[in-house]
């Protein structure tokens, strides 16, 4: 193992690589509600982008909510635009 990186996610289920395997997105499985200091928050579903160095390292990028409603996100891929 070279490296642990926060998911900025709650319960992340699954993971892609694109074919240039530069981008990682890692997808957490629903909303969850979460405690900080004397609030109760919702971090809502989401996508979280990583870039993946050089050296195979991760650097967060950007974290994309998803709205899920009641239902949870199962799977997530990418697919190749041209």
């Amino acid at each position: 193992m070279i490296q642990q990186i926060d998911a900025h996610g709650a319960h992340p289920r699954t993971f892609s690589i694109d074919t240039s395997g530069r981008i990682l997105i890692a997808a957490s499985l629903g909303p969850m509600a979460l405690r900080e200091g004397g609030q109760t928050l919702v971090l809502p579903a989401g996508l979280s982008v990583f870039r993946i160095e050089q050296d195979g390292r991760l650097r967060y990028e950007h974290r994309y909510d998803i709205e899920a409603g009641a239902k949870t996100q199962w799977w997530s891929g990418l697919v190749e635009l041209a």
